[in-house]
């Protein structure tokens, strides 16, 4: 099970994540942007599914992130449950697919606390927890882990 904790940044917000495999790493690191983003628990209502592809984790992580904020800002969705599957995409990379349960809201609606407007490329991190990870398991999916994440969000 994953961990986050909120960062202190000048201009901007911050969210150091913590998961025990990759997958654990990308659900936490949603948690943590709707926590940011919401003010108390959502009660789900609805499911939405998120399929996307990336040359490496960081702009994985980072089309994620900004995903979800898409579905946010277009549907009026504040999410709170996450199902991830990264998987290796051929020549673009990795792949991932997701489900998230949440409730979509429209104009209106209470419980959004805060704007957040992108994740970003600024400060970002991705990298294996325990530095003695063997060469060349970095970054693949099912293998090696825990994993820790900093990603700097514009708001």
């Amino acid at each position: 099970m994953g961990s986050h904790r909120v960062l202190d940044h000048t201009a901007d917000v911050g969210l150091e994540i913590a998961g025990a495999t990759l997958e654990d790493l990308f659900e936490e690191a949603a948690i943590g942007l709707f926590a940011l983003i919401t003010d108390g628990p959502v009660s789900p209502t609805g499911e939405v599914g998120v399929a996307l592809s990336a040359p490496d984790l960081e702009s994985l992580l980072v089309r994620w992130l900004n995903e979800l904020l898409f579905l946010q800002a277009t549907e009026g969705w504040l999410l709170s449950a996450f199902r991830v599957a990264i998987g290796r995409a051929g020549e673009a990379g990795l792949s991932l697919e997701a489900r998230a349960v949440g409730r979509r809201g429209g104009p209106g609606r209470t419980g959004q606390r805060r704007e957040v407007k992108a994740a970003t490329y600024h400060g970002l991190k991705v990298e294996p927890a325990v530095p003695a990870e063997p060469a060349g398991t970095r970054g693949v999916p099912g293998e090696g882990g825990p994993y820790r994440a900093t990603v700097i969000f514009d708001i």
